[in-house]
């Protein structure tokens, strides 16, 4: 593959730490509002604290209900910015990081300092998030 041409590997290897900080805040985070799913490790569960099925209090239940609700948006949003930063770290790895997914272009090297998961360059960011996971 080739390499990008406004890196250098000092960029590289300060990409790379950023990633990996955000990925290990992002688990950590995923682990405050959920637990991982037995069935399927790469997937997680919104959780709460303990919901008796019987309480009295009707507003209890629908208080923890509601925050359950919550937990799997904030979920949904962590799990994909997780799989676009292990994305980043695969294409690291593979030699073709910080190319474009539409293009083929180099994405502007500022672009991925403020974002190095981005995946497309400054012109294509609206098209991005069509882009599958």
């Amino acid at each position: 593959m080739q390499q990008h041409p406004n890196l250098s590997p000092e960029d590289l290897r300060e990409l790379r730490a950023m990633l990996e900080a955000e990925l290990a805040e992002v688990e950590k985070q995923l682990a405050q509002f959920g637990a991982r799913d037995p069935t399927n490790k790469a997937d997680w569960e919104p959780s709460v604290g303990d919901i008796e099925i019987d309480a009295s209090d009707k507003s209890e239940v629908a208080d923890k209900f509601e925050e359950l609700i919550d937990n799997n948006a904030i979920l949904s949003e962590l799990e994909v910015r997780r799989a676009k930063i292990e994305r980043a770290l695969r294409k690291m790895e593979e030699s073709s990081y910080g190319f474009s997914e539409i293009s083929g272009k180099p994405i502007e090297r500022e672009r991925l300092f403020a974002d190095p998961a981005a995946r497309t360059t400054i012109a294509e960011r609206e098209e991005e998030e069509v882009l599958p996971l």
